[in-house]
Order: C-alpha cells, then structure tokens, then sequence
C-alpha cells in the first residue's frame, strides 16, 4: 500500500500544478455528504450546536479507497456564532493523532479525522467553501500517509515553524508583532503549504467554470488562497528591521537553531547551510526572497490552472485581467510597459531551479 501511495505522490510531481487528483475528488465527493447530515440533524433537532459538535462518520467508496488508502472519515463539525447569510470555513485541520489504521481484505486502510469549524445560516450555499478547505485538508492527509513510516523531509520546516511558535519566549514573540508575522509568512512558504493551497483554489476554479476568466479571477481574489498569495507576493522586512539589534539577534539565533534541528532529524543532516544566515539584513532578505518567490510561483500555478481549465492562452488571460488587480496580487508590474514585459520578467512557471530552489522544493515531497 505505501509503495502504491507514493507512485501516485510521483505522478503528482510530474504534474504542471501538483493538485492530487483522488484527494480533490475525496473532498468534492465529501462537502455535500457532510452538508446533507447537518441539514438533516438540524432540521430533526438531532444536533444543538450551541452547546455540541456534530461528529459525521462516513465511509469512502470504493474506487477512492485503492488511490488514497482511506477507508472511514471522521469530520467533527462544530457551528460557532453566525448571522443570516453566513457561509464561512473558520477552520479545516487533520487531526493526525487521531488517525487508525486497520487490515480489511487483506488491504491496510486508514480512519481519519478531520476538524470542521463553521459559520452558516444552513441556508446560504456552503459547498464550494467546505470543497475547497477539504481539498487542502486532504492533501495534507495524502501527504502525511505516504511519510508516516519513514523520515519525512516534508515535515522539516513544519517542525521550524511549530517549535518557533511554541518553544521560543513569550514575551519575544508577543511584544514584537513584527516577529509573528515574519513566522506567519514563513509557514505561508512552506512548499507543503503553498500546494495545499493550490488545491484549495483549485476546488473554487472547478465550480466556477461557467463564469468567464475575469469573473473567475475576481472570485479567486477574494478567496483565502489568493489573499494569502497576496501578501507572501508583498511581504517585506522595513518594519522587522526596525526593532532593537538584541532581540533580532535573539530571534535570529533561536530560529537558525530550529533550522538545524528540522532539517537534521529530517535526513538533510549537514545540508541546513543555504538556510542559515547569522548577519540580521541578510538573514531577513534571504527569507524574504523566499517568501516572495514561493507566492509569485503559486500565483503562476494558479493562473496556468484557470487558463487550462478556460482553454486559453496564460499571458492573454492576464492581459486582459483587471489590471488594479493584478498589480495588487504581484509585487512587480506585469504589463508596466507592454506586452514585451512578459518575457523580459520571464514569466514561466517551468523556469530553471537553482540547486537551492530543488533542495527546498524536494521539502514538498
């Protein structure tokens, strides 16, 4: 089963966008069946979501079980405060702790359980948004099956961030905004998360096909994906370097050293050196750089997405899209000029990796 797993991962790789098709189709199967249940239990009183969460457990079809190695879903639905018209994810999150694993015909399949916070009327449309936080759920889920008996690189710098968060003072990371922000970015570039996040506008893309590209991009903009891409695109390091020497040293320090921890315990033992910067402007432009560049590619990803879905050329589609929109989005003016700027900026998604760019990338896998 796992050899079986991870010859679907390859396919994923050799794919232009990286959306892992049996986890987009378990979470478009999925978003109704669990709409259906909670309308059903709320309109027969089943359900007070006031005071009680609504534990929905729903078994996979068959064709869905060879590719993905899940048998049983478990989705934890609570309702938080809302007003009429609400239809809104708060939170999606795989809870791997709780996953099981058993032996049924000879075949190793897996219970999972995935946490779902909302705000609806249960009358506003809901589908597309519990689609898409599914599909990004669940490539996390797909991910996280294929590694869990061996060494995962993908898990090295969800270990930086989660140890950063946790383990690093209080009152350095509480009285200094600053900080949590660069950490909040920094998981934004995390290659793991960018492509659940691919999938996750993916799920917006595929309902919305009737809509023309520029009505599709106009959705896509105010989706979470999109927003997300925004500031990883604009994200920048004037007001970080603001704050007092000691603390960015601190900070720099104790960051550098979950570095070294990540990648070591991931099997990159003695490779963290492209990673480590001790001097304070190079260690946030180089991060910088990396956040920037992991938001411009996702953005590229998602464009070459739309375009194929809409059979059009890419670099005409973003001609023609709103223009005040699209400069928002990148943090370089694509059409500043005309048309020829495309190329000089060289706007490619299949562009050359350095060999930095291939060492973090393999992170996703």
């Amino acid at each position: 089963m796992d050899k079986q797993i991870r010859q679907i991962v390859k396919q994923v790789i050799n794919e232009n966008f990286g959306v892992w098709e049996v986890a987009n189709n378990i979470a478009k199967w999925l978003a109704p069946n669990i709409i259906k249940r909670l309308q059903f239990d709320k309109e027969n009183n089943y359900i007070d979501f006031s005071t009680d969460t609504d534990t929905i457990t729903t078994l996979i079809p068959e064709q869905f079980r060879a590719e993905s190695g899940i048998w049983q879903i478990n989705t934890i639905v609570s309702n938080l405060v809302y007003k009429s018209g609400d239809a809104k994810v708060v939170e999606a999150v795989f809870l791997k702790s709780k996953t099981r694993s058993n032996t049924i015909h000879n075949r190793v399949l897996n219970n999972i359980t995935i946490e779902l916070k909302l705000n609806w009327d249960f009358k506003t449309d809901i589908n597309t948004v519990i689609y898409s936080a599914l599909s990004h759920e669940f490539h996390h889920i797909l991910d996280f099956m294929t590694k869990r008996k061996k060494e995962s690189k993908t898990n090295s710098f969800n270990f930086v961030y989660n140890y950063s968060m946790t383990k690093m003072p209080d009152d350095l990371l509480n009285n200094h905004p600053e900080l949590l922000d660069f950490l909040h970015h920094f998981y934004l570039s995390i290659p793991q998360e960018v492509n659940a996040k691919v999938h996750e506008a993916f799920a917006f893309i595929d309902t919305h096909l009737d809509l023309s590209e520029s009505e599709l991009m106009d959705i896509l903009s105010e989706t979470q994906p999109l927003q997300d891409i925004k500031s990883m695109n604009n994200y920048n390091i004037n007001d970080v370097l603001l704050l007092s020497p000691n603390i960015l040293i601190e900070f720099i320090n104790l960051f550098n050293q979950n570095i070294k921890a990540g990648l070591n315990r991931s099997g990159f033992k003695d490779q963290y050196f492209n990673f480590v910067h001790q001097n304070t402007k190079d260690f946030f432009s180089y991060w910088k750089k990396r956040i920037n560049y992991e938001g411009d590619k996702a953005f590229r990803k998602i464009t070459k997405m739309v375009a194929k879905k809409k059979e059009l050329n890419e670099i005409s589609m973003l001609y023609d899209m709103d223009r005040t929109l699209l400069n928002e989005i990148l943090p370089y003016k694509l059409f500043e000029f005309d048309f020829k700027r495309v190329k000089d900026i060289g706007y490619d998604v299949d562009r050359d990796e350095t060999q930095e760019d291939i060492l973090w990338n393999s992170l996703m896998f």
